[in-house]
């Protein structure tokens, strides 16, 4: 199907048709798992159509069936299914649907998704302080590492600075100092302030109070000639930073990057704020594991759709090829840290890579509703505020003109023929 949303100009002439419908088709379209409390994964099953329809699913690691269900689906829409499944190591799993009836189309009925077997998720502390460690020490399911581990790569690092850091965690935060980038923009000064807002959404923040909360040091606008603090908030949004706590005079906590490896910014000491003696600091210690175990795949996992592949995550700088459902071979070259992205995934299936020291399968997923549903769109917006609906008038056939010069010379040949036989036919 078509985006109704298309992310490039319009450059060029569009005929924007639309095609007699499909006959009924039912898929999967939505494939998610959670750590329930006993240590086992509930895997949610969501299966919608364009139709009605009855199917069963059934779950494999590889050969063998290790769960089963049945589900109907009316009007386009399926119940959700429920399976409780303890794999003994990481394993793919298969989720196969097999309908009752004829189908559109094949590439949804089958979705794979990789869980793995529980571990502790590893937090790396650069500076140790007593109250990151007694927050730290009251959670369950933590391994904590000081400086002195050679463990590259962990899933949460609490660090003074974020050099050598950010790509060694999945999520990183950083205490005390203003990133490089943003020195021209920003500076600490020793007065008292407190944070007057904050996004009560953020992940981090959930459920942290803040309100009244004191700080020894301040952060604040620099005074940049012919620039207001507007301006200068634009810039540092524009350098990929996003404020989520505010003082009185300027930002105090700030996050950057991606949602997948996220960096937070606490431009305070620790040491110099009521932070650490409030309730919500625990808290937000709290909060700040589960985002680690979160985009670590230890309590919620999401199939991979098709289109590109997840982060392949190895050891160091190496080749990597992977391979895919068609045969075909890509090459890609990780990056110091082991972590290679960007693999195309144009088809459903299993995707095996291996480098020179580790192996292992990523996998793809249709999983769009509106491909199951075959969904339609009446109009495509382009970058440029253009609209291109579609058209009621049937395809205008373009007639080639080689059929014309055929006939053409197959008439000059035949009378070509009756005009030298005449002669032969009189004698």
């Amino acid at each position: 199907n078509i985006d109704a949303q298309a992310k490039l100009k319009l450059s060029f002439n569009v005929q924007f048709h639309r095609l007699s419908p499909a006959e009924n088709n039912i898929g999967i379209s939505g494939l998610n798992a959670r750590r329930s409390p006993s240590g086992a994964w509930d895997l949610l099953v969501q299966v919608d159509g364009s139709g009605s329809g009855t199917g069963d699913v059934a779950l494999k690691i590889g050969d063998e069936i290790i769960a089963q269900g049945r589900v109907a689906v009316i009007d386009g829409a399926g119940d959700p299914l429920l399976f409780s499944v303890s794999p003994e190591q990481h394993s793919v799993i298969e989720v196969q649907l097999k309908l009752s009836q004829p189908d559109s189309l094949a590439a949804d009925n089958t979705a794979y998704i990789s869980l793995g077997v529980p571990r502790d998720i590893t937090v790396r502390v650069t500076d140790p302080s007593p109250f990151i460690e007694h927050a730290l020490s009251v959670q369950d399911g933590l391994l904590v590492l000081g400086t002195e581990s050679e463990t590259k790569f962990v899933d949460v690092a609490i660090a003074s600075t974020p050099e050598g850091q950010q790509k060694a965690a999945v999520v990183l935060v950083t205490a005390g100092t203003i990133p490089e980038d943003l020195q021209d923009l920003l500076t600490q000064q020793d007065k008292q302030t407190e944070i007057i807002d904050w996004l009560r959404e953020d992940p981090l923040l959930c459920n942290v109070p803040l309100a009244e909360v004191g700080f020894a040091q301040r952060v604040a606008w620099k005074v940049v000639e012919g620039a207001s603090q507007q301006q200068q908030r634009a810039l540092l949004e524009s350098r990929g930073y996003q404020i989520v706590a505010s003082g009185e005079t300027g930002p105090l906590i700030l996050r950057w990057g991606s949602t997948s490896q996220p960096v937070y910014h606490l431009l305070f000491h620790l040491k110099d704020s009521e932070l650490p003696m409030r309730i919500g600091f625990p808290v937000m210690l709290t909060n700040l594991t589960a985002i680690g175990r979160k985009l670590a795949g230890l309590s919620i996992v999401a199939a991979t759709g098709t289109g590109v592949l997840a982060p392949i995550h190895t050891t160091g700088e190496t080749t990597i090829t992977v391979q895919t459902p068609s045969g075909l071979a890509q090459q890609l070259i990780s990056d110091s840290e082991g972590r290679a992205a960007g693999v195309r995934a144009t088809s459903v299936g299993l995707y095996p890579w291996m480098s020179d020291s580790d192996s292992g399968i990523a996998t793809a997923s249709l999983l769009s509703p509106t491909e199951s549903q075959l969904l339609t769109i009446d109009e495509i917006n382009f970058q440029e505020d253009l609209r291109v609906t579609t058209s009621k008038a049937g395809w205008e056939a373009q007639r080639p003109l080689w059929t014309w010069f055929a006939i053409i010379a197959l008439l000059v040949l035949f009378w070509e023929w009756w005009y030298f036989q005449r002669g032969a036919r009189g004698t």
